[in-house]
């Protein structure tokens, strides 16, 4: 820990069997930041590890420990750093070395003026091509459902203020969740949110994330926090679409079959109107949500 004064930067590294890189990773981390001159803090937090991990990080004076007593998830782990740390900005990075420590100055440039700056990864960041498939994917949706051009929105490496990222530590997971949430969460908020280039070093060891289950779950992040901000963004596809197939069978079966219309054509018309008509309505609850959430930060 600097020992300038309150910590304005906080870097959070959740961990989860990292023996390997966390010693160095975090001695990168003290020497970037003394470069900087702001006052800082190095949050760890052990999620649980069993491959030595937990004694490698507390033989660091310089780095504040936090132990889960077992794996709780990469959510749960950025929870407890968040709750913990006092600096005004949080850095998040994750503690496999992948992420290069000497990117820190450019992405805390950026957080003058935004209230969130993502590391976004390049085309020669060493994926797989299924993955970045997977990633070019997950950016589409994003930029629909938020209405703004989505580069990267799900990488770990980011930096935050910690008033706005407090605000929206119930809606984090307990899994791998807070990358895909924090940016669309700030994103429909109206925060202002950077996205600058980085380039990821090579993996120590096999990733975290499960190729046959964690895309499904990526999903299903994005369509909850889409619920929960903007829900006319998921209920006007599907009404409209409904509608549409309603209007469709109806035609087709008087103009080519010279038939009438039949139960099936008014069931579908019937159940877009009603879905479009659920969907405002949660459009009017998230509004009074927002609305709650505003008086809230103006009595702080």
């Amino acid at each position: 820990m600097s020992a300038h004064g309150q910590p304005q930067i906080s870097v959070i590294v959740p961990v989860w069997n990292e023996a390997a890189t966390i010693t160095p990773l975090c001695r990168e981390i003290r020497a970037v930041l003394e470069t900087i001159g702001q006052p800082y803090e190095i949050l760890a937090i052990d999620d649980g590890s069993q491959d030595g991990t937990r004694e490698r990080l507390l033989a660091l004076p310089f780095v504040r420990t936090f132990v889960h007593p077992y794996n709780k998830g990469n959510g749960a782990a950025v929870k407890t750093g968040v709750r913990q740390a006092t600096g005004r900005l949080l850095v998040l990075m994750d503690g496999d070395g992948q992420h290069d420590p000497r990117d820190l100055p450019q992405l805390l440039a950026y957080a003058e003026a935004y209230e969130l700056v993502i590391g976004s990864r390049t085309a020669s960041a060493g994926q797989s091509w299924p993955r970045r498939s997977a990633n070019r994917f997950f950016n589409g949706l994003a930029t629909y459902v938020s209405g703004q051009p989505v580069r990267d929105l799900t990488s770990g490496f980011r930096v935050a203020h910690r008033q706005v990222l407090s605000q929206f530590l119930p809606l984090f997971r307990n899994g791998y969740s807070y990358p895909a949430t924090s940016t669309l969460a700030c994103l429909k908020s109206g925060y202002s949110v950077a996205f600058v280039p980085i380039t990821l070093r090579p993996r120590s060891g096999q990733s975290k994330i499960v190729a046959w289950r964690d895309p499904w779950r990526f999903v299903l992040i994005i369509l909850k926090t889409t619920a929960f901000f903007s829900p006319l963004k998921i209920f006007t596809p599907i009404s409209m679409a409904s509608i549409a197939l309603g209007l469709l069978h109806a035609l087709y079966k008087m103009l080519l079959l010279h038939q009438r219309y039949t139960i099936f054509s008014i069931l579908f018309i019937l159940t877009g109107v009603l879905v479009f008509c659920i969907g405002l309505v949660s459009e009017q609850i998230a509004m009074l949500r927002f609305e709650q959430l505003n008086q809230e930060r103006s009595a702080q």
